[in-house]
């Protein structure tokens, strides 16, 4: 598992470090603590902030050319930094982070890369993690995540968040889980 996680933050350092490049070459400023994933020969970076505020749009990059199309988000998305995302056929699922008041967020996202489009993906508020910023998301299908560690607030300031929870999206239930059987079958 730490290899897994070591080897995910190099690859993210790399793709971070790449996007500002090609962010600096085009004249766009560079951005930290975002995220995103790949579809169709086009990576798309999510969220993050740049030296100054949080990042208001999202970006396409051509992975032949380089070039790069900032998109505005939609109304209702919350610009963030620090969210966790994961990537699951043409869909970009995206959980917290930090908003720009420095409250943690709770909300998931789902981005159809294929037709462009934001979906709310709404949870039970009785069943649903807490609200966390640095954590690790992964899909095993279009309607079933894991949610692994990230950081909380606590009355004594960020700790370590509850091991590992699961959402499954198709009945909008979030439970806290230690077995992965439930995503596989």
């Amino acid at each position: 598992f730490f290899f897994f996680l070591s080897s995910r933050s190099f690859l993210l350092f790399l793709l971070s470090a790449s996007l500002c490049l090609l962010q600096l070459s085009q004249g766009a400023p560079c951005r930290f603590a975002a995220c995103g994933g790949a579809y169709n020969g086009r990576m798309i970076v999510v969220f993050g902030q740049t030296a100054s505020s949080l990042a208001t749009e999202y970006v396409f990059v051509n992975i032949t050319t380089g070039s790069t199309v900032q998109v505005p988000l939609p109304a209702g998305v919350t610009p963030r930094s620090s969210a966790a995302c994961a990537t699951s056929g043409n869909y970009l699922f995206l959980y917290g982070g930090i908003s720009a008041t420095q409250a943690l967020l709770t909300d998931i996202w789902r981005y159809d890369m294929a037709n462009d489009t934001w979906v709310y993906q709404p949870m039970s508020t009785t069943t649903a993690p807490l609200p966390r910023s640095n954590a690790l998301l992964v899909a095993f299908s279009p309607n079933k995540l894991m949610l692994l560690a990230g950081l909380v607030n606590t009355p004594s300031g960020q700790a370590g968040a509850e091991p590992c929870w699961a959402a499954d999206l198709q009945t909008y239930v979030c439970f806290l889980s230690f077995f992965l059987s439930f995503f596989i079958n």
